[in-house]
């Protein structure tokens, strides 16, 4: 008994209508992404790589911007308080001192 033989087609695929798709999607995606907004200052960082361990407790933050802006930050209030509490003593002592030679 013989056995029957299918005949093979060769099979297209249209691929215009995925293109377009595709096409339409990134724009689509292109068109509604937000851009990231700009830093409000800009650091920059050392270069060198330190190997002194920084402590983690009683860390006090000082940023200068280039506009001369002075930012002090720290976790824990009371030696933050303390701190500028002191700094603002020692800055009116030092325009004291200077305004009473003038």
């Amino acid at each position: 008994m013989g056995k029957i033989q299918i005949k093979k087609k060769d099979i297209w695929i249209d691929m215009t209508p995925m293109s377009d798709v595709m096409t339409l999607l990134l724009c689509f995606f292109m068109l509604t992404s937000t851009f990231l907004t700009p830093e409000p200052v800009k650091v920059n960082t050392p270069g060198s790589v330190s190997q002194v361990k920084v402590p983690e407790n009683d860390v006090l933050n000082i940023l200068v911007s280039p506009e001369g802006h002075i930012y002090v930050g720290s976790e824990n209030r009371n030696t933050m308080n303390d701190m500028l509490d002191e700094v603002g003593y020692t800055i009116a002592a030092t325009y004291d001192s200077n305004h009473d030679e003038a």
